[in-house]
């Protein structure tokens, strides 16, 4: 893996993300969907769980280890463990934006972020209005930066 700019590891390392596991930091936004309405309800946890092992799933065939799996359970756990703060889901937000620009198929991680985040919004049936703003921050914070 390619290192991360400086200060996309530091905003990773900010959030509980480390450096070797920022293929798996998709997670971040879609925990923060279940943190929105301030309660982390069973149904959406059980969304992050399948979206987890999914983004492990799809890492580990990447490149061939089934790493992945374990640390994209721990990732979970320590996502979970706490609520971020407005500057850290804006500074996450920037470091996931950027992984996508570089990652080379930036359209489709930023769909699958996108994707994932509504389905832990729909999840516990009853979508709350701090839901939609989080998921109109993320439509427009990883929105492709615009070319002439």
């Amino acid at each position: 893996m390619t290192p991360l700019p400086a200060e996309v590891a530091a905003w990773l390392a900010d959030v509980g993300v480390q450096e070797h596991d920022a293929a798996l930091a998709e997670l971040v936004v879609a925990v923060e969907m279940a943190w929105a309405d301030g309660v982390l309800h069973p149904s959406e946890r059980v969304v992050l769980e399948a979206y987890a092992h999914e983004l492990a799933v799809r890492v580990a065939h990447e490149t061939g280890s089934r790493l992945p799996l374990v640390r994209s359970r721990r990732l979970l756990g320590r996502l979970l463990a706490r609520r971020l703060g407005q500057e850290q889901q804006q500074n996450a937000v920037a470091a996931l934006k950027r992984l996508a620009e570089a990652s080379g198929n930036s359209e489709a991680m930023r769909a699958r972020m996108l994707v994932w985040a509504e389905a832990v919004s729909a999840a516990d049936c009853d979508v709350h209005p701090l839901e939609r703003a989080w998921l109109r921050t993320l439509e427009e914070g990883l929105r492709p930066a615009a070319t002439c």
